[in-house]
């Protein structure tokens, strides 16, 4: 179960996005105006203020008042959901960058006879690890940060997938690894350009 202050701070990851400040701040400022307007200001001084007020009034006046509380819900859901395709966890990765590599001499090596299906994706996912940034948290926490580029340089995804540390230890030093989706075309590249060397 969440505290409220955990919940608090996934609320600050998900309006920390700049283009989420701004429309929500863009709504805010149309909206006041509105209401100012058509609540406040007699209509005769209304007819007073200048050309941009009638653009804004001509387009806003054909709003009700829940269509201007339906804007902000409409922003809030999509900065949700691109706060949750952001970051995926690194196993759900690997799945995704072998899905686009199935065919490289790199991907057919790890599907090799005897391995599982879980070892293919965890040496994927090891090649991911030091390819791209990393986020993981310490065994302690849940709170994922980004990992030190030089620290991962000397470590390697373990057996599970999900944590890392460096090699012939058994406890992990991050956990919960994940790393962004937008990054993978990177991985995905390395791994063709790499297997068309090996050709």
């Amino acid at each position: 179960m969440l505290s409220l202050r955990e919940r608090v701070a996934v609320a600050r990851k998900i309006f920390d996005r700049r283009w989420v400040k701004i429309a929500l701040v863009t709504w805010g400022l149309i909206a006041a105006y509105d209401t100012f307007l058509s609540q406040f200001v007699p209509e005769p001084l209304a007819k007073r203020f200048p050309k941009m007020h009638e653009l804004i009034t001509a387009w806003s006046g054909w709003l009700p008042g829940w269509a201007w509380l339906l804007i902000p819900a409409g922003i809030i859901a999509l900065a949700c959901f691109e706060y949750a395709v952001r970051i995926i966890p690194l196993l759900k990765a690997a799945q995704i960058v072998y899905e686009q590599t199935e065919e490289t001499v790199f991907a057919k090596l790890a599907t090799r006879f005897g391995n599982k299906p879980s070892d293919t994706l965890v040496e994927i996912a090891n090649t991911i690890f030091h390819q791209i940034p990393v986020y993981g948290a310490r065994p302690a926490s849940r709170n994922r940060k980004l990992i030190d580029a030089e620290a991962k340089k000397s470590m390697c995804v373990f057996r599970d997938g999900e944590s890392a540390g460096y090699a012939g230890e058994t406890s992990p030093r991050y956990v919960f690894l994940a790393v962004r989706r937008i990054d993978l075309p990177k991985c995905v590249d390395y791994i063709r350009r790499i297997s068309d060397a090996q050709v």
